[in-house]
């Protein structure tokens, strides 16, 4: 029968400096979750309840096998696939505007669609096959200091999982406005594709680099046939839980009138994270039933009419693919 184990892996390695890269091995039995705290204490009361204070200092989170990246990516792409796929959002600590009070904040690195699936998850590997591995940006600017990193582990003993999830990150500049195609991976079921684009919707510009989206297996339209940014990105809330929308509002208020109105102006809306992604759902029912099947495709890639050419900045997708194992590989 499947038990639950839930360790603690690393109880508080300190974060140095910029670009320092830092790994440990992850444990040997099938492996459901790893939770990362992240920890550190506010500088700057202006950027204190800021998601990208902690975004900014975290640049690459990587999950290997056997060198084979299993998930990979940035902390902030990686936490909103979590979400999605999972319906696991982050957890904060202490979030206020206190200067020098300390703040965490928890985000789950799931090998499911689900957490505690003991037929959803990382196998059992031998010590040293499996590593985790975090990259430290910059702490100047970003409102935190003295960070530190906790990483805790949900395994699941005695499971013989079936398949696992793999999210890993795909980088392209826009070449050209217009017509642009990236490649996804074939071999596995592709379960969805989280898109983040250099350029956004925001203010007065309607410019996006994925403007237009489209799917084409061996150069046939499939599932997506067409479908624009500002759907997918209305679409994507879809799968997100309301309270993250709502997390980054904020209330302003007229400094020369501040007796009156500091605490009675209306709250406004600043989704500056949020309305930067969209999500190509093919299982919307979490089922697999509408999977896209790749084994046997030569090519599978994201036809995009860009609105802008980026060519010096990347856009970002990350596919999410379900990998089976075991007996169900066979």
């Amino acid at each position: 029968m499947t038990q639950i184990l839930h360790t603690t892996l690393n109880q508080g390695r300190a974060v140095l400096a910029a670009g320092e890269t830092f790994q440990m091995d992850l444990p040997v039995n099938p492996l459901s979750v790893v939770l990362l705290t992240f920890r550190a204490v506010n500088e700057s009361l202006l950027l204190a309840q800021s998601l990208a204070s902690w975004f900014a200092k975290y640049t690459n989170i990587n999950i290997r096998y056997r060198g084979a990246s299993i998930i990979d990516g940035r902390l902030d792409d990686l936490m909103v696939a979590m979400m999605l796929r999972g319906g696991w959002g982050y957890g904060v600590g202490q979030e206020n505007n206190v200067l020098n009070d300390v703040r965490s904040i928890t985000i789950p690195l799931m090998f499911g669609r689900k957490a505690y699936d003991d037929k959803e998850c990382f196998p059992a590997t031998r010590r040293g096959d499996l590593i985790l591995s975090l990259t430290a940006g910059a702490e100047a600017g970003t409102g935190l200091v003295t960070h530190s990193v906790q990483v805790e582990t949900v395994e699941l003993l005695d499971a013989v999982p079936e398949r696992f999830i793999k999210i890993t990150e795909t980088q392209q500049a826009m070449a050209a406005a217009g017509q642009n195609n990236i490649a996804l991976p074939v071999g596995n079921k592709l379960l969805g594709a989280l898109l983040r684009p250099f350029a956004f919707p925001t203010a007065a510009v309607r410019t996006s680099s994925f403007g237009e989206v489209s799917l084409e297996l061996d150069n046939v339209e499939a599932i997506y046939s067409h479908t624009n940014w500002e759907t997918l990105h209305g679409s994507f809330a879809r799968r997100v839980h309301p309270a993250w929308t709502g997390n980054q509002h904020v209330h302003p208020y007229n400094a020369a009138a501040v007796a009156t109105e500091y605490l009675t102006r209306e709250a406004t809306s600043d989704f500056a994270l949020h309305q930067q992604y969209g999500y190509l759902d093919f299982d919307p029912n979490n089922d697999g039933a509408y999977a896209v099947e790749t084994k046997d495709v030569a090519n599978l890639n994201l036809a995009i009419v860009s609105g802008t050419a980026d060519v010096a900045n990347v856009s970002r997708v990350y596919p999410v693919e379900l990998v089976e194992t075991g007996a169900a590989a066979a």
